[in-house]
């Protein structure tokens, strides 16, 4: 749930640049739609009259919109595969004035499933080389890219990925960016599945300032009946407010977190204890334990980071440190 510096990825992407096998799972991308582009046309499957399944051969043509769509891919595959997420953007914007135009819809998705069949997102998956394996170690997230509170963990000894990739630009609408690394989000199976094709308007990478219009917060009264043992930790209000995302209305993010209102109680009440001037004191005490690092003793005594730019590192960490930000303001409003 927070957004990944654009550079951090070039980096990431850089680095994969350097691996053999992915240069050769390229190579091979490019042979296969060079292949098909020659080939002129395809198959697809759909129904007769009478409902009977049937197989149609449709060509590659200018009126169509399929020939160009596939040379633009064909021409700039190592590019797509390797862009960043604001050349992706520029890319997805070229494919969108590729009208593809037929009467029969399954002419469209059969074409679509061609063009995903030939880029092969299956090896990068899950191939033995490990590509995308390879690729979520580079970018080191730990955490559901989406809910922040789930684990995505990568198995360094048997080179597995315990996670799922989203394709936050959907494969069923651009197949053409089924296996480019900027499109693919290390995410939770639960995110995976609920977002499916739908639009989030949310983007993992950011190039100037990450997005800062969805945050978690406990309405102002209850808080202080929390702490006046008015209300019990069960019947607080978690919100999130999804700004201009829709990462509440398609993932249910509200949901998701109503089930752990205990830890925003556990976060109150070490808030309310571990005062500016008792931390301080603790950190001189045992400043050989933490040494001129305050984040790590505030790490120990929250059990999460408060530090906005590891929120990808530890469980609700964005939930944490849009508590802290509100307590904060509280106590200075008083």
């Amino acid at each position: 749930m927070m957004q990944i510096n654009n550079i951090v990825l070039v980096a990431a992407i850089a680095g994969m640049k350097g691996n053999p096998a992915f240069l050769n799972f390229i190579i091979n991308r490019k042979k296969s739609l060079t292949k098909l582009a020659l080939k002129g046309e395809y198959k697809y499957e759909t129904k007769d009259v009478t409902g009977k399944k049937i197989e149609i051969t449709e060509s590659f043509t200018d009126s169509n919109g399929f020939k160009p769509y596939v040379e633009l891919l064909q021409t700039n595959i190592e590019v797509i595969i390797t862009c960043d997420s604001i050349e992706l953007k520029d890319w997805e914007k070229k494919f969108d004035k590729i009208l593809l135009i037929h009467h029969n819809p399954d002419a469209i998705r059969g074409f679509y499933k061609v063009i995903e069949k030939k880029l092969n997102y299956s090896e990068l998956r899950s191939g033995d080389d490990n590509l995308l394996f390879e690729f979520y170690s580079l970018l080191k997230v730990k955490l559901c890219v989406y809910c922040n509170s789930q684990h995505v963990i990568l198995l360094q000894e048997s080179k597995k990925a315990r996670l799922q990739a989203d394709h936050n630009l959907p494969k069923s609408k651009y197949p053409c960016f089924s296996v480019s690394l900027a499109n693919l989000y290390p995410t939770c199976n639960n995110c995976n599945h609920h977002k499916s094709d739908d639009d989030v308007n949310y983007r993992l990478y950011y190039k100037d300032k990450p997005r800062i219009d969805f945050k978690f917060s406990i309405p102002e009264l209850e808080i202080v009946d929390f702490f006046s043992s008015k209300i019990r930790e069960e019947t607080l209000t978690l919100n999130f407010d999804q700004g201009t995302t829709k990462l509440n209305d398609v993932l249910r993010i509200t949901e998701i977190y109503a089930n752990h209102k205990d830890y925003a109680a556990d976060f109150m009440r070490k808030h309310k204890i571990y005062s500016k001037s008792y931390i301080d004191s603790l950190s001189a005490t045992f400043h050989k334990l933490f040494g001129s690092n305050p984040d790590q003793l505030k790490r120990m005594i929250f059990g999460t980071t408060l530090n906005e730019q590891e929120i990808n590192q530890r469980a609700f960490s964005k939930l944490f440190i849009d508590l802290n930000k509100q307590l904060d303001e509280l106590k200075k409003s008083k």
